[in-house]
């Protein structure tokens, strides 16, 4: 049996936490712009299944500098009720698992250098990404305990890595060469 190169992510520990939201905040501000831009086709597709967006279906308030803009009960539901929420989610789903199954990593966590891999470092399948996705969201919303339990955790793995059997891992900074022109490489 051989060793993992340098280079495989098997042969690199698993991701810190300050790394790792160090990535989830480059990812932030991806999903904040996939989410107004899933929020602006939806408000197109609702006007054209004929929503009249008039003054009468919105009102918009300002109290100081703030400025608030509520839609009444036709056109609410079309960008707040379950049907929105579930398409919101799915886009959301649709980031992670896509990144992960085609680069595995988000852009966030290429910028950091940071990978997903199975146990084994080998490319995580559907079911483990679906099921990081969902335990992952769960270790957030609850005060972050799932992510903290990464402090604890002698191989630095969050709960929804150890119940998914996958882990992040920093791989290892590539260094550029320069050529010289008339050097050989």
């Amino acid at each position: 049996m051989t060793a993992p190169s340098p280079t495989s992510p098997s042969s690199h520990e698993s991701a810190s936490l300050w790394v790792r939201l160090g990535a989830f905040v480059y990812d932030l501000f991806l999903l904040f712009a996939m989410g107004f831009a899933y929020t602006a086709i939806a408000f197109v597709i609702a006007s054209a299944l004929g929503t009249d967006l008039g003054q009468e279906n919105v009102s918009i308030t300002e109290d100081g500098d703030i400025m608030t803009m509520q839609a009444d009960e036709n056109f609410g539901p079309a960008l707040s009720g379950p049907i929105f929420q579930g398409g919101l989610v799915a886009t959301y789903l649709l980031f992670y698992m896509g990144f992960w199954h085609f680069k595995s990593a988000t852009l966030g966590m290429q910028t950091w250098r940071l990978r997903l891999v199975t146990e084994n470092g080998e490319k995580p399948h559907w079911r483990q990404l679906l099921l990081r996705c969902f335990l992952g969201f769960f270790a957030l919303a609850f005060v972050g305990i799932g992510y903290l339990w990464i402090l604890v955790d002698k191989n630095k793995l969050a709960l929804h890595d150890r119940f998914s059997k996958t882990r992040i891992v920093r791989m290892a900074k590539v260094k550029k060469v320069k050529k010289i022109e008339g050097l050989p490489l």
